[in-house]
């Protein structure tokens, strides 16, 4: 049975390499220090939802890697993506079409 002191709206915040989550009343609830990983598919997952497009050479200046080495081995989704055209990509970027979007 849930507590009516931990139902509704909580905040999450952000500062450089934490995630802070208030609930209810309680200031600074849970927190969680982010490692590299996890700032990499922030910053995706940011760059995909409020841009549509990623910029792999952007990421690799930014982030210190190469982003071909980093998703060798993930699996042939976005080649079906980008047959059913919701998705353009190359070796320097990675687009969501209008049709991706809608």
């Amino acid at each position: 049975m849930w507590s009516s002191s931990l139902t509704g709206v909580s905040a999450i915040s952000q500062s450089d390499d934490a995630h802070a989550q208030n609930v209810a009343q309680l200031a600074t609830c849970r927190s969680v220090r982010l490692s590299g990983d996890d700032r990499l598919r922030h910053h995706a997952i940011h760059c995909l939802v409020c841009d549509m497009r990623l910029d792999f050479d952007a990421i690799e200046a930014d982030f210190g890697i190469r982003v071909s080495y980093c998703f060798a081995n993930v699996p042939e989704r976005p080649a079906a993506f980008r047959r059913d055209g919701l998705i353009e990509y190359d070796k320097h970027s990675l687009i969501v079409t209008p049709w991706g979007d809608w």
